[in-house]
């Protein structure tokens, strides 16, 4: 059984398999219950915060950037990459200010799924795993691609991708929590941001030399190491703004030299100063409120 709608930049198909659908091939309506498929362009600049996700999800790039916080990890989506998120994980889309994001992505139930799903969640504090070898994005595409079109026989080819790319995220385990290169890195700068780590700290945490740890990650990511983290900084800073810290503050907390050097790098990175973006936070939770006590007046009166 299959339900699709196609709305504005987005593309999204509902499929029901195995005994539901009756006319599924055994092995795929066991591997797969219930499969979304769905492919969206993002705006630049665009934040999300869904509810927390009830199946498990597999993201993966086709243009643009984007960063996923999820609780205290921030992963990185580009064109070729995947990450993979298990069920009742709360997740917030940061899209970059310059490009559109254009995303495809899988929220999946059924056997395999629940198998992928426990090993994401035995891998805690890491919900999320990324994979940065272009194939395992192709892969996911291309999974995205045969729900999306269903062409003759395409459940028994959808499998076999999901085959493939189970037994690449399986064998991307690079230590103890599974984390990939970029969590990690992540997780270090996470743990003082006000200071300035150099390459050769960093590189001694993840147990690298510095030359190796700026050649992968420079593959993991598709840009330098220190451009991902001034984009992680401003997009922690867009955070704190929201919040209604001042930008001297967020400056201080996140180790910028000053607020000028801070407002500069932002600026560069989102297009706005860090006044405008705060002045729009602070009047976004002024109009909220006045629209509660809007609702409360209303109610005192038609008791009344």
């Amino acid at each position: 059984m299959t339900n699709s709608f196609v709305s504005g930049e987005i593309r999204r198909v509902y499929v029901t398999l195995g005994a539901v659908a009756g006319d599924a091939p055994a092995p795929v309506g066991d591997a797969f219950q219930r499969i979304i498929a769905v492919e969206e362009v993002c705006p630049p600049g665009a934040v999300y915060t869904p509810p927390p996700l009830e199946w498990l999800t597999l993201f993966g790039t086709l243009h643009g950037h984007a960063m996923t916080h999820i609780g205290a990890h921030t992963l990185t989506h580009q064109a070729g990459s995947l990450i993979a998120v298990a069920s009742g994980s709360q997740i917030i889309e940061h899209v970059d200010a310059r490009l559109p994001w254009r995303v495809r992505y899988l929220l999946l139930t059924g056997s395999w799924a629940d198998q992928m799903d426990d090993w994401l969640r035995r891998k805690e504090p890491c919900a999320a795993i990324e994979a940065s070898a272009a194939r395992n994005g192709r892969l996911l595409c291309e999974m995205v691609d045969l729900a999306l079109t269903q062409e003759d026989g395409w459940r028994w080819v959808f499998v076999s991708r999901c085959a493939e790319l189970w037994g690449a995220l399986y064998s991307d385990r690079s230590d103890a929590l599974g984390a990939s290169l970029l969590t990690q890195v992540g997780l270090i700068l996470d743990e003082a941001p006000a200071e300035r780590l150099t390459v050769a700290q960093i590189a001694a945490r993840v147990h690298l030399t510095p030359r190796q740890l700026i050649y992968r990650f420079q593959n993991a990511a598709g840009e330098p190491l220190a451009q991902w983290t001034r984009r992680r900084r401003v997009a922690a800073a867009r955070r704190l703004l929201s919040q209604g810290y001042s930008v001297t503050t967020v400056a201080e907390r996140l180790g910028f030299a000053n607020p000028y050097h801070f407002s500069r790098a932002f600026k560069a990175v989102t297009g706005a100063t860090p006044s405008h973006v705060r002045e729009d936070a602070l009047r976004g939770s002024l109009h909220a409120c006045a629209s509660e006590l809007d609702s409360g007046r209303s109610d005192v009166t038609s008791e009344q």
